[in-house]
C-alpha cells in the first residue's frame, strides 16, 4: 500500500470514527428505571407521571375544557409531592394583540429560603391540532420528576415550578407571570420546550451576559449537546418561547429543548406513541443539572459579556469569553503568515502557490455552495420542506461537499506544492475567523479552532519540526469534532434549504486534509460526482410523505357573507375529488401581508350564526376613542377584530389591557392592519384610540376548532392522502365587514 493509501484509510478511518460518536450522541442516553436512586431523573418515573397529568391523546389549547382538567391533575401531582401549589388565574396580552385568560400552576416546596429565586418552566397547553405530548407535555412530565428528585435538598436559592398556560397562544402564560407580584423576586429562568418527537435535549437558547453561568453549567450537564451558535442564530429568528419574555425582563436564563422527527410537531402526531424516552431523559438530565447550578449560584452577581462554547462529541464543553475570539484569530492570522514566510524562505513554497491555496479554498466553497444549491432545488420539487425520505438527499450534499473540494483543491495540487497549498488554505481559514469573530461571535469556534490548528500545522512545518501528514489529520479530526454535529443536526432545523449549509459544512471540513493528495483521478471524482448525482435523483423516485411523514394541510370552512367555502393551502387528489378546489388568485383576506397561495372550493351553507360587531361607545376630541365589541353567538372558541386605520393608532385596549411591547416575532398584518383577538372567549371589547378622522374598515372573526359535519368527507379524503391538519387545527370561521 502506497504512503498516500496509507495516510488516506488512517484518515477516513478517524473521520469515520467521529461521525460514529456523533450518530450516538444524537440518539441521546439510555432511560433510567423506576428504580434507579431517588436522586436522579429517570424517564419512567416521569412518563408515569405524564400518564397522570397530559395524557398526550387529546388536544387541550387555552380555554378548553380539556386543558382545565389537566391543570387539575398537574396540581394534584404537586400537592402529592408535598408542594405550596397556587393557580394564578389572569388575563394577558402578546405585543401582536392576541389575548385570553391563562391558569398558571406555580409550586414549590415549604420552607425555602428568601432571596432570587429560580424557576423551572414549561407549558400545559397545545396546539389545537395536536395532544401536545412533547409540545410540551413531557416538559410538564420533567418538572414533576425533577420536582420530585429535589424535593429534599437543600439549595443556596429557592426553587420555584411555573407550568404556564397559553405559550401556544402567544406566550401568554408567561406575559401574565412576568406582571404577578412574585416576579419581582425571581433571577434565573430554566425553560423546557420541544420541536419534535425525539432526539437528544439541546441547549439551544441563553439570555445575554452568559459567560457566568455557562462554565459551571457546561460541567453540570452529564451529556452536553450545546454550542454558542444555536443562541446566536436564535437570537435573530422571528421565533418565540417562554424565555422570550422572560429574557426582555432582564432574567437569565435557559432553554432545552429537542427537535428529531419535526413532521410530528404542532400534528396530532404529536401523541404519546411517538414519546421518545431517550429524549425525555436527556431533557431531565439537562433540567435537573441546570436548576441545580442555578439553585447553588450567586445569582446577585452581574457579570456582563457573552461566552463562546461547544461540546466535544457530547464529552465536555469548552469555552472562553466572546472577547477573546477575535484577538486570538488575529493572532492566528500572524502565525499563519509567519509560517508562509518561513517556507517561502527555506524555498518550500512560492508566494504563487501560497494564493493558489487561497483561491482554492474559495473555489472548493463556491462549487458546494453551487452543488447544495443544486440540490436543494431538486429536493424542493417535491413540495416538502421536510422529506420522508430525506437521506438521500443529505448523503449528497455531503459528499458534494467532499467531492467539490477534493476536485478544486486537487486540480491547483497538480500546479503547486502541498506545503504552499495548505498555507494559502491556513490563511483563508483564518481571515473567515476573524471575520466571523467579529461580525459573528456565537459562531467563532467553528472557525477559530481550525484556524489556530492549521496556523501551528503551518509553524511546525515551516521550522521543518515534523512533516505534513499528522497536523493535517488533526486538522480534519477537529474540524470534523465541530462540523459535523452541526451537519447532522441542520436538516431537523431547517429541512431542504439546510442542504446547502451541508455542503458547505463538508467542503470547510474536506479544505484541511485536501492538500494531501495530488493524485486523485479524474475518473475518481467523476465518478463520485455521478453519485452524489444519483443520490439527488433518487428523491425524485421516492415518495416525499408517507403515513409516519405526512404533509400539513388544515382546512376551513369559511363563511365571508358572501358565500361560503372549504379553504386548503395545499390540495391532494383524493380532495379534490370530494370537493372542486381552484387556486384563490390574490389575498384571501384584505389585511394579510404575503399573498399565499392558497385553495378553495365550494362549500354548504351552514346554519351558524356568524359573528356580529357594534359601536359601544364613541368620543372625539383631540382623538379619536371608539369602542367596538366583537361577539360569537355560536360559542366559538376565539374572537378577532382585524381593523385599518390611515392615520396612526395611539394605543389599543383589549377588555381593558394595554399590550405590552412587541420585541420579536412574525408580522403576518399588511401595512396600516392592526389585530385585537382573544382565545378562548365568546366576546371581546377593543378600544381604539387614534388622531385620525377618517373611517375605520374592521372586519370581525369567529374562529371554532373543528369542521362542520359536512367537512367529513374532506376530511377523510385528507387523512387517506398522507396528509393531517396542524397547528390551529381545522376550523369554521364567520367573518363580517363593518365600517365605523
Amino acid at each position: 500500500m502506497s504512503r498516500s493509501a496509507q495516510v488516506a484509510l488512517v484518515l477516513a478511518s478517524l473521520l469515520g470514527i467521529v461521525l460514529l460518536l456523533v450518530l450516538i450522541q444524537l440518539r441521546g442516553p439510555s432511560p433510567e428505571a423506576a428504580g434507579a436512586p431517588p436522586n436522579r431523573f429517570s424517564a419512567v418515573r416521569a412518563m408515569s407521571a405524564f400518564g397522570s397529568t397530559i395524557g398526550g391523546t387529546v388536544p387541550h389549547p387555552l380555554g378548553s375544557p380539556a386543558n382545565r382538567v389537566i391543570r387539575d391533575r398537574i396540581v394534584a401531582q404537586f400537592i402529592r409531592l408535598g408542594y405550596e401549589t397556587h393557580v394564578q388565574r389572569s388575563f394577558a396580552c402578546d405585543g401582536r394583540g392576541v389575548c385570553g385568560t391563562v391558569e398558571n400552576i406555580t409550586a414549590r416546596p415549604p420552607g425555602q429560603p428568601g432571596g432570587p429565586t429560580v424557576v423551572a418552566v414549561a407549558h400545559y397547553d397545545s396546539v389545537p391540532a395536536g395532544p401536545g405530548a412533547s409540545d410540551d407535555g413531557t416538559g410538564v412530565a420533567v418538572l414533576l420528576e425533577v420536582a420530585r428528585a429535589i424535593r429534599a435538598e437543600h439549595f443556596h436559592n429557592p426553587v420555584m415550578f411555573l407550568v404556564d398556560d397559553g405559550e401556544e397562544a402567544g406566550l401568554l402564560g408567561a406575559e401574565a407571570f412576568v406582571e404577578s407580584p412574585v416576579m419581582r423576586f425571581v433571577a434565573a429562568v430554566v425553560n423546557v420546550e420541544a420541536r419534535g418527537t425525539s432526539g437528544p435535549s439541546f441547549l439551544f437558547e441563553t439570555s445575554r451576559d452568559n459567560r457566568r453561568f455557562i462554565g459551571p453549567l457546561a460541567r453540570a450537564l452529564p451529556r452536553p449537546d450545546t454550542d454558542s451558535l444555536a443562541p446566536a442564530v436564535y437570537d435573530l429568528l422571528p421565533n418565540d418561547t417562554d424565555l422570550t419574555v422572560f429574557k426582555r425582563a432582564g432574567l437569565s436564563g435557559v432553554n432545552f429543548a429537542y427537535i428529531g422527527d419535526v413532521e410530528n410537531y404542532h400534528t396530532p402526531n404529536d401523541d404519546i406513541r411517538h414519546v421518545d424516552l431517550r429524549s425525555v431523559q436527556h431533557q431531565g438530565d439537562n433540567v435537573l443539572a441546570a436548576v441545580r447550578v442555578f439553585a447553588n449560584s450567586d445569582l446577585s452577581k452581574r457579570t456582563t459579556g457573552n461566552a463562546v462554547w461547544t461540546d466535544v462529541l457530547g464529552f465536555f464543553v469548552i469555552s472562553w469569553p466572546s472577547s477573546a475570539s477575535l484577538p486570538v484569530a488575529i493572532l492566528s492570522l500572524m502565525a499563519a503568515f509567519v509560517a508562509v514566510a518561513l517556507l517561502i524562505r527555506d524555498g518550500e513554497s512560492t508566494g504563487r502557490e501560497v494564493a493558489a491555496g487561497l483561491i482554492a479554498f474559495v473555489a472548493s466553497i463556491a462549487a458546494a455552495s453551487l452543488a447544495g444549491i443544486g440540490i436543494w432545488y431538486l429536493a424542493s420539487l417535491r413540495g416538502m420542506t421536510w422529506l420522508a425520505h430525506p437521506l438521500p438527499s443529505i448523503a449528497s450534499a455531503w459528499t458534494a461537499g467532499v467531492v467539490a473540494t477534493t476536485a478544486v483543491v486537487g486540480a491547483f495540487r497538480r500546479r503547486a506544492r502541498c506545503a504552499g497549498v495548505l498555507a494559502g488554505i491556513a490563511v483563508a481559514w483564518n481571515v473567515v475567523a476573524i471575520a466571523v469573530a467579529a461580525l459573528f461571535p456565537g459562531a467563532s469556534y467553528l472557525f477559530l479552532l481550525p484556524a489556530v490548528a492549521m496556523s501551528l500545522v503551518g509553524l511546525v512545518r515551516g521550522m521543518e519540526i515534523a512533516d505534513d501528514e499528522p497536523g493535517l489529520i488533526i486538522c480534519a479530526v477537529i474540524a470534523a469534532i465541530l462540523w459535523f454535529p452541526l451537519a447532522s443536526l441542520l436538516y431537523a432545523s431547517l429541512g431542504a434549504p439546510s442542504l446547502v449549509v451541508s455542503a458547505i459544512a463538508l467542503a470547510l471540513v474536506t479544505s484541511t486534509f485536501a492538500p494531501l493528495f495530488d493524485r486523485v483521478s479524474g475518473r475518481a471524482i467523476a465518478i463520485a460526482a455521478a453519485g452524489v448525482l444519483v443520490l439527488a435523483l433518487l428523491v425524485a423516485l421516492l415518495p416525499p410523505v408517507s403515513a409516519s411523514h405526512p404533509r400539513r394541510i388544515p382546512i376551513t370552512w369559511l363563511d365571508d357573507g358572501a358565500r361560503t367555502q372549504w379553504i386548503a393551502a395545499k390540495v391532494s387528489d383524493r380532495m379534490q375529488q370530494a370537493a372542486h378546489f381552484s387556486p384563490v388568485s390574490g389575498r384571501l383576506f384584505p389585511w394579510s401581508k404575503r399573498v399565499t397561495p392558497v385553495f378553495a372550493a365550494p362549500a354548504p351553507a351552514i346554519a351558524l350564526p356568524p359573528v356580529s360587531i357594534e359601536k359601544t361607545g364613541e368620543t372625539i376630541d383631540s382623538k379619536r376613542v371608539i369602542t367596538l365589541r366583537v361577539t360569537s353567538h355560536r360559542a366559538a372558541q376565539r374572537v378577532a377584530l382585524f381593523f385599518r386605520a390611515t392615520g396612526a393608532i395611539d394605543s389599543l385596549r383589549i377588555d381593558g389591557h394595554l399590550l405590552p411591547p412587541l420585541t420579536r416575532g412574525r408580522n403576518f398584518l399588511a401595512p396600516q392592519w392592526h389585530l385585537a383577538s382573544v382565545r378562548g372567549a365568546e366576546a371581546m371589547d377593543v378600544e381604539i384610540t387614534t388622531a385620525g378622522r377618517s373611517p375605520i374598515e374592521a372586519f370581525a372573526m369567529d374562529t371554532s376548532y373543528g369542521l362542520p359535519p359536512a367537512g367529513a368527507p374532506l376530511v377523510a379524503a385528507r387523512n387517506a392522502s398522507h396528509a393531517v391538519t396542524s397547528d390551529d387545527g381545522d376550523v369554521a370561521i364567520t367573518v363580517r365587514r363593518a365600517i365605523f
